[in-house]
């Protein structure tokens, strides 16, 4: 049985790894409603707008699923139909562009739906929904990217350096975590505007990242994406970097 309304805490309430980021001058929040768990910092109180944006997202992707059996569950791109809410048709619209299936954007989806539903509410805001991260703010953020490998050991520190107001930064591995991988990448991450281009991207880099050597061939093949502004994949003890993106130490 689904939770008939989403959970929005302070997020002083909470103690994890989202927490441990600057929060001066914001007002943030953990929401939890059904598959999401979501952080969410604005400079705005914003606090009542969120519950129906996060139930909004669930009822327009529950009314594809229901319909169309395949879409829950495909690895491989689907064609939208004419009946898909927006935000589904471009699910699949990413997912056709980096051979993966549509759900492997879910979370960046999240992120992009709650952005726009919330648009005009705030001046700056920051979504992070299961690693997945979504900004929109006049600074130069930093961010970490967890691993979980021996060489590296969660010590990853990035500069976003995109000129961009939003930039949404989304990983994949297929070492860690529930979401299926066909790779064995410990982690890939995609840089771009758009949160679901950066997810499906991230999938299909994660995907196709088996063995160390691959990691040159990924970042040549993908920084030819348009619209992909940075690229990290990490195997073993080597790490490659490419973009709008600056390793900190």
């Amino acid at each position: 049985m689904h939770n008939s309304r989403p959970e929005v805490l302070p997020a002083d309430h909470v103690v994890d790894y989202r927490t441990r980021v600057s929060l001066k001058n914001r007002f943030s929040w953990i929401v939890k409603y059904r598959f999401s768990d979501i952080f969410i910092s604005s400079d705005k109180d914003i606090h009542d707008k969120i519950p129906s944006s996060i139930t909004s997202f669930y009822k327009d992707i529950d009314k594809v699923i229901e319909s169309d059996k395949p879409f829950a569950r495909s690895l491989r791109p689907l064609k939208a139909k004419k009946y898909y809410p927006e935000i589904i048709k471009k699910m699949c619209h990413a997912s056709s562009i980096f051979d993966v299936g549509p759900m492997a954007s879910v979370a960046g989806a999240v992120c992009e739906y709650l952005a726009k539903d919330l648009a005009g509410y705030y001046d700056e805001l920051i979504i992070e929904n299961g690693g997945d991260t979504l900004m929109i703010t006049d600074k130069d953020p930093s961010i970490g990217l967890y691993v979980k490998n021996k060489y590296f050991d969660d010590s990853i520190r990035l500069k976003v350096t995109s000129k961009e107001k939003k930039v949404s930064v989304c990983s994949s591995s297929s070492t860690f975590g529930h979401s299926y991988s066909e790779g064995k990448c410990d982690l890939a991450a995609a840089f771009s505007s758009s949160a679901i281009y950066a997810d499906s991207a991230a999938t299909s880099i994660a995907n196709k990242t088996k063995e160390i050597k691959d990691i040159k061939k990924n970042i040549k093949y993908f920084s030819g994406f348009e619209g992909i502004s940075g690229i990290v994949i990490i195997k073993e003890n080597k790490i490659g970097i490419w973009g709008d993106v600056e390793l900190l130490r």
